[in-house]
């Protein structure tokens, strides 16, 4: 995120010199008769990315402290760092966001993140004909987001641009000790092309 963006209001949103340059890249691609789709991880973020940053710096002050799946705040008045959240399969370096109250769909927060960024790169000019934008995607662990999010996603075969590819990935099978997902999310998906099954932890 640019400094001066703002992460809750996609007109503050600018492209960056690679995102022009990838903006570029499709255009030649789509010149040549080829198609590009993108990786989308809806269930979870990196430490650095901008919300999850923000959280963990402001706290329960932060406009994203409802996005994750946090467990313990850190308590200013001690000296150790109480601070901890949910990581994808129990790995912290992947902050998981939140589900909304009754587990139907993503938290709002992060939902209307998603539905604005994948919107923007399926429409790069917004003038409601995707030909600029990308072609497709391959969605990461999408068995891991609820479905109710779906209904509404772009980026699903139901409601995206009719000529968009879908593909999805998920894993399943028995998690890590230290994760507390349950191996039920691995029964929902949303509708897809293809969908590619990655084997389960050891």
């Amino acid at each position: 995120m640019i400094a001066d963006e703002d992460g809750l209001d996609p007109a503050s949103w600018r492209w960056t010199a690679a995102d022009r340059l990838f903006l570029r890249l499709l255009d030649e691609a789509h010149a040549r008769g080829l198609r590009a789709i993108i990786d989308g991880v809806f269930n979870h973020t990196g430490r650095d990315f901008f919300a999850f940053k923000d959280l963990r710096e402001n706290q329960q002050d932060s406009p994203y402290a409802a996005w994750y799946v946090v467990t313990s705040w850190d308590d200013p008045s001690t000296p150790e760092d109480e601070f901890d959240h949910e990581g994808w399969w129990g790995y912290k370096p992947l902050p998981v966001f939140a589900d909304n109250e009754d587990g139907s769909d993503l938290h709002p927060g992060p939902r209307q993140y998603i539905l604005d960024a994948t919107a923007r790169w399926m429409d790069p000019n917004a003038d409601g004909n995707p030909a600029d934008g990308i072609d497709g995607w391959r969605l990461d662990v999408a068995n891991e987001v609820p479905l109710g999010f779906w209904a509404e996603a772009p980026c699903s075969r139901t409601t995206g641009a009719s000529s968009a590819y879908v593909a999805s990935s998920r894993r399943c099978g028995a998690a890590p000790s230290t994760s507390s997902l349950p191996t039920t999310r691995c029964t929902r998906s949303p509708s897809v092309e293809h969908s590619m099954t990655m084997p389960s932890w050891s």
